[in-house]
């Protein structure tokens, strides 16, 4: 009913889901077809690479985002760019130089209790330093306080 995949595609597809349900196979293929409907090609390559982002875990799909997509999906305009200081600069720096909390005290707090990401990885040393491994190969670098609160940092 969601779309124009034929009857003998259909069949296929839950052949192929029957089979396997836990990868939900079915779902995704009604659920691409629907985006391609709704939204377009480029709609449809923007939710494919906002789910792999969000849900893949890996840091190759973020890191092969532009920093235009990267503000799409991850629902921040705010941008901080800034210069890297190997050897003096410490998360602690990175993440009040993006006003990621209202005072320094917050943030120790807050990232004691593991509530700080660098690249979806824990950050909760506030004095460890920003070495390559913080900084994806794009340049950037996606800081997340809490569960919903992103903030990207330019390089460079």
């Amino acid at each position: 009913m969601f779309t124009f995949i034929n009857d003998e595609e259909v069949e296929h597809i839950m052949q192929k889901f029957l089979k396997k349900p836990e990868s939900r196979y079915a779902h995704e293929r009604v659920a691409e077809s629907l985006t391609l409907l709704v939204h377009g090609e480029d709609g449809l390559s923007m939710a494919k690479k906002t789910t792999k982002a969000l849900y893949d875990g890996n840091l190759e799909s973020i890191s092969s985002l532009t920093l235009y997509e990267m503000q799409e999906i991850f629902g921040t305009k705010e941008l901080t760019t800034l210069f890297l200081e190997p050897g003096e600069t410490t998360v602690l720096d990175v993440a009040m130089k993006a006003s990621c909390f209202a005072s320094e005290r917050d943030a120790i707090r807050i990232m004691k209790s593991g509530g700080f990401h660098i690249n979806n990885e824990r950050a909760d040393a506030p004095n460890a330093e920003i070495s390559d491994k913080h900084i994806l190969s794009n340049n950037t670098s996606l800081l997340r306080v809490g569960k919903k609160r992103y903030y990207i940092v330019k390089w460079s």
